[in-house]
């Protein structure tokens, strides 16, 4: 199993969630700081007897360094020198104090220096399973960027109302995993599927943000929960809600997709608005762009408007300016098969 790039935004080519500016925003908030003190904690007592692959003073000494340019520079050489002392060292820097460090234990991990017997580690205490939320948030961001296959299970059992910020992680991962097939659901996968689908609707009803995500992950391999769900995320209060409700409706080819699209253009939430017109976009029909077309006359929001002219021009190769009369006509013109 090798590593591939960051996982895809939502559905492949479909626009993320992670693309609305509140979105990413509120993600990048939860995650900046790990709880301090963990590195060094876990590292006190005597270091693992030498491996094999021998690991210089130095770069010991580097890793217990007060300084996080020293302790991240440690963590790739560790990475490089391999082995099992060194792996698991590796680990540890998952808990480092200073994100930046963590961050690249967590680049190593994902990186084809690591192998299957790291990744099993991973899976276990010193990842998944780890007693520090932030532990089982990096892991679990670490085998959304995996080639796979992945072990579904090994996420699923990440999930849990009490964990927010691990279960919004491995909630990315399964729904990145899933589009690209990359996942292992064991010798069952209907019942393996069943049993994650339970304990991702159970998350419908967490918070707004890991609500969304569950949605947007159970459409990858449960579309009728998610066909069902989906009204009800439509009609939320929360603007996260219903702009996973929408990529739900246009991953799906839900009927209601079109009329949904109508209503978020207008939506009091500038982010549902922007993802009514990215999913529009990419629709690319004839009805689409009638629908982005009106927006010319009615966005208040100047970045949303401006945003606009291109993506009409991208769909239709024509250059009309703000002119929604020049633009109606041309969209009026085109036959209705466009």
């Amino acid at each position: 199993m090798r590593s591939t790039d960051p996982p895809n935004s939502f559905y492949r080519s479909w626009p993320s969630l992670a693309c609305v500016r509140w979105v990413g925003a509120l993600i990048a908030g939860s995650t900046l700081v790990l709880a301090g003190g963990v590195w060094a904690s876990s590292m006190a007592g005597p270091l693992p007897s030498a491996g094999v692959d021998e690991i210089p003073a130095k770069v010991k000494n580097d890793l217990l360094s007060k300084y996080e340019k020293d302790r991240a520079g440690a963590v790739k050489k560790l990475a490089a020198i391999g082995g099992e002392e060194a792996w698991g060292l590796v680990l540890r820097a998952l808990a480092d104090r200073k994100g930046q460090v963590a961050d690249i234990a967590q680049q190593v991990l994902a990186s084809d220096d690591a192998n299957e017997e790291v990744w099993e580690r991973l899976r276990g205490k010193e990842g998944l399973q780890h007693s520090d939320e932030w532990v089982r948030l990096r892991a679990a961001e670490v085998f959304g960027r995996l080639a796979g296959p992945v072990e579904a299970k090994a996420l699923v059992g990440v999930l849990s109302k009490r964990s927010p910020h691990a279960s919004l992680a491995a909630l990315r991962s399964l729904e990145s995993l899933a589009a690209r097939g990359a996942l292992d659901w064991g010798k069952s996968a209907p019942r393996g599927q069943a049993q994650a689908s339970k304990q991702v609707k159970s998350l419908l009803r967490a918070d707004a943000a890991v609500a969304a995500q569950a949605l947007l992950a159970l459409a990858e391999w449960d579309g009728e929960a998610a066909r069902g769900a989906a009204p009800k995320a439509f009609s939320s209060k929360e603007p996260l809600l219903r702009a996973a409700a929408l990529l739900t409706a246009f991953r799906l080819e839900m009927a209601t997709r079109m009329q949904w699209a109508q209503s978020a253009l207008a939506d009091e939430d500038a982010g549902v608005r922007g993802v009514a017109q990215r999913v529009l976009q990419r629709a690319g029909t004839r009805a689409a762009l009638l629908l982005l077309v009106e927006r010319l006359e009615h966005e208040p929001r100047e970045k949303l408007l401006l945003d606009l002219l291109p993506r009409l021009q991208a769909m239709t190769g024509h250059k009309a300016g703000r002119h929604a009369a020049a633009w109606r006509r041309y969209a009026q013109d085109l036959p209705a098969d466009w």
